[in-house]
């Protein structure tokens, strides 16, 4: 009696067109796309602020705030504060896969909860880029888009932290 076994090891049957990898796959590839595109949005916002302050020499913004440029400006920041913290705690609390629950679900919400991570990721520069333009501030525009692609680095969608998450429930909040 003898037993075939190939290199390989037992054979598997190849996986259908909506097995749970393929749309797993899909997924991961959706929020990889969405986070290159925030990506680029961040370098328009660059070039748009470089753009303003090659034409406009010297550029002091375009609204007078007169006594509140500094109530302004750190209204700004704390608002860019509260995303970073808001990002973080969304990604610790929610991406975890539960006990027995069963992958779709867990896709739709690692995915959806992944996207809104990136978008959440451009609102400290869209900050910046506001308050660039009411005060001329372009330090503090250069700092919000560093929070910003900091962020988009930290979330940005890997299949090896999918596979983490997927792998079972805990807390895998990079922060």
């Amino acid at each position: 009696m003898s037993i075939d076994v190939n290199e390989k090891g037992p054979a598997q049957e190849p996986e259908s067109p909506g097995s749970g990898r393929d749309a797993f796959s899909s997924r991961l590839r959706t929020a990889k796309a969405v986070a290159w595109a925030q990506l680029a949005g961040l370098i328009v916002c660059l070039a748009a602020v470089e753009a303003v302050r090659t034409i406009i020499r010297p550029f002091f913004g375009l609204a007078a705030l007169g006594g509140a440029r500094t109530a302004v400006r750190y209204g700004v920041f704390m608002a860019a504060a509260a995303v970073v913290l808001a990002v973080s705690a969304l990604n610790g609390v929610r991406l975890g896969r539960r006990a027995g629950e069963a992958e779709a679900p867990w896709l739709d919400r690692v995915s959806s909860v992944s996207i809104l991570s990136l978008a959440l990721a451009e609102v400290p520069v869209l900050l910046g880029l506001l308050h660039f333009l009411l005060g001329g501030y372009n330090r503090d525009f250069y700092a919000l888009l560093l929070v910003s692609l900091i962020l988009l680095f930290m979330y940005f969608p890997r299949a090896s932290v999918w596979e983490a998450r997927r792998a079972g429930p805990g807390r895998t909040c990079p922060l």
